[in-house]
Formats: structure tokens, C-alpha cells, sequence
């Protein structure tokens, strides 16, 4: 497309992601006991578009002194879930850099109508 300001597949691809981190802890106890509650949540999205991890978890430990005997246990239970980036198995050009680097800049990021190429999520005109 002679005089075609093309596309900059590095700035329609990458941006700014952003990060939430929020963490709550509980402990206490007595001359005999003990006990310590934790629970935490990340919820983070990636320079990349399409591309996000969320963790969440919640640790519980206990102490109980008897005499010369201590019993107590420690409880953690977790969950992660993530897509996208370059940890989804995907080497070389079926990447998403890999994707990029070989991307045409005579190819539009959006067709002129407003909706995306084939094969491409919809974005949100803006």
C-alpha cells in the first residue's frame, strides 16, 4: 500500500499492564497456643495484549504447647490461573513475539469498519 502510514505491531500489541495485590494476616495466641491466618490475591495483567495471571491463597498455622510437647499444623491451599505470554508452550513464531516480529506493518490492526481482522478478539472501538 504505497503511502500507507502502516502499522507499529509493537505499540498495538504491547502497553502498560497493571497490578493488584492485596494480603490480609491474623495472629495471635496465648501462653499455650498459637495461631496464624493468612490469606493473599494477585491479580496481574501483562504488557502484551491478552495476557493475565491470577494467584490467590490461604496459609493457616497453628501451635499447641503441652508440657514439654508441641503439636501444631501448617495448611496452605492455593490457586493460580494464567494465559497468554511466552509460557504457554508456544517456541518461535507461534509466540506472541514471535507473532510480532513477523507481522506485515502493511496489515491493519483493525479493518476500517471498526471490527477486528479474522481470527482476532473484538476490540472496543475507541
Amino acid at each position: 500500500m504505497p503511502g500507507s502510514p502502516g502499522t507499529n505491531w509493537w505499540k498495538a500489541v504491547f502497553g502498560s499492564g497493571q497490578y493488584r495485590d492485596a494480603n490480609l494476616a491474623v495472629s495471635g495466641g496465648g501462653e499455650d497456643n498459637a495461631y496464624h491466618v493468612s490469606f493473599n490475591y494477585l491479580d496481574q495483567e501483562g504488557t502484551a495484549a491478552f495476557n493475565r495471571l491470577q494467584r490467590g491463597g490461604v496459609r493457616i498455622n497453628t501451635a499447641f504447647n503441652m508440657g514439654r510437647t508441641s503439636v501444631g499444623e501448617n495448611i496452605t491451599a492455593s490457586r493460580d490461573r494464567g494465559y497468554g505470554g511466552l509460557d504457554d508452550g508456544a517456541l518461535g513464531e507461534n509466540n506472541i513475539i514471535g507473532k510480532n516480529i513477523m507481522q506485515q506493518p502493511v496489515v491493519r490492526s483493525t479493518i476500517s469498519t471498526g471490527t477486528s481482522p479474522p481470527g482476532r478478539p473484538s476490540a472496543s472501538p475507541t
